[in-house]
């Protein structure tokens, strides 16, 4: 069975097969990123259910096989980076909740300096910040980061340095300036 199965649907039973063989492409995909395999399976379930439904819109778009192809593992690939999100600000909720600084003074410097911190987070590229995340908070190694992002280990450790560089600058100057 080939993705040229996509292009001759004609039968219920042929969408079947189709549904049968993305899935088994998309999960063997998200398992090869150092999952949970119930995360793989939910991404999986997500990506088969958006392209089963929008079949005709995607193969009216597609040029050919290969070109299918490719857009099928980037719907992927889009999902995968919104769990990552969805992900990072649940974790980044969690971490802040635990967090109890026991006098007045405390709990109003932390809450300046975390508004401070997400601020000038919101001025540096977002795809860097990811990327300084997933090293320095995380702990990700450079090949789950290769996996994730696409991006090259000389790459990251620019864009790491890039990213400290300039949320330093951002965050001494808000603090010079209160």
């Amino acid at each position: 069975m080939s993705w040229q199965i996509f292009f001759e649907l004609e039968t219920k039973e042929q969408k079947s097969q189709c549904f049968a063989f993305l899935h088994k492409k998309i999960l063997y995909n998200f398992s090869k990123k150092k999952m949970s395999p119930e995360t793989a399976e939910d991404l999986t379930q997500d990506v088969c259910v958006k392209v089963m439904q929008n079949i005709e819109k995607i193969l009216s778009k597609c040029q050919n096989v290969d070109h299918f192809k490719n857009y099928i593992y980037k719907l992927a690939k889009n999902i995968l980076l919104d769990y990552i999100d969805k992900e990072k600000k649940h974790l980044n909720s969690e971490v802040l909740e635990e967090i109890s600084i026991e006098t007045p003074d405390g709990i109003i410097l932390e809450k300046e300096l975390r508004q401070i911190l997400y601020s000038c987070m919101g001025k540096v590229n977002e795809n860097w910040c990811d990327i300084l995340i997933w090293k320095e908070v995380d702990g990700k190694s450079a090949n789950e980061i290769l996996l994730l992002s696409g991006v090259s280990e000389r790459t990251q450790r620019l864009w790491r340095a890039k990213t400290k560089e300039q949320l330093k600058t951002c965050i001494e100057s808000n603090l010079q300036n209160e």
